[in-house]
């Protein structure tokens, strides 16, 4: 059986913790978080074949006409690629405005009874900048018990060339986990 390693550190310390692992020649399959241009810039080459898991959100093969539009108008205000940080906030943004504007229907008003939000949450789930395809946005649910997300798109990527390839897309705790590039190397056998 071949083990795989997973590493818990993001943005400069996966960079060079990658560094150092390439040189070790141990060769195992490595799992990260949150690929980003950091990590690429510190670990260079040494990121080949290295797997990411993160929100399903890949501004440089964008899935939706609405990841398309945030990357392009991103890039045109702050002259960088955005990664899954920004578009995640900016999805925040979409995901008040629309519990705003469930309970002002529903109540006339934002300020509207403690006991309409509730209701308002469970309605029904928000779009999402990350993942989707073409016309259509990925989606959002957040629990109105739990106050954490119940629906996220997730992504499994791997650094094939220099490029981050998509591997799998998911959901939280591997829903609809579905293969989409057989051709990736395997993490464990």
């Amino acid at each position: 059986m071949r083990t795989s390693l997973i590493v818990e550190e993001g943005d400069f310390d996966a960079g060079y913790f990658m560094r150092q692992y390439a040189t070790s020649g141990i060769g195992k399959p490595v799992l990260c978080f949150e690929y980003n241009t950091t990590v690429q810039q510190v670990a260079g080459s040494a990121l080949e074949g290295t797997f990411f898991t993160h929100d399903a959100f890949t501004p440089n093969t964008p899935t939706s006409d609405w990841q398309r539009l945030f990357v392009k108008s991103f890039e045109a205000q702050y002259h960088y690629t955005p990664d899954y940080y920004p578009a995640g906030y900016y999805e925040d943004v979409f995901l008040i405005w629309q519990l705003m504007s469930r309970v002002a229907i529903r109540r006339g008003t934002s300020t509207a009874a403690p006991t309409c939000w509730p209701r308002c949450c469970r309605s029904r789930s928000s779009r999402a900048c990350s993942a989707g395809n073409a016309s259509t946005p990925g989606i959002l649910g957040f629990s109105p018990t739990t106050h954490q997300t119940s629906i996220r798109p997730m992504t499994l990527t791997q650094i094939k060339n220099g490029q981050e390839v998509t591997v799998a897309n998911f959901g939280i705790d591997a829903a609809g986990f579905s293969v989409v590039n057989q051709a990736a190397t395997h993490l464990a056998s």
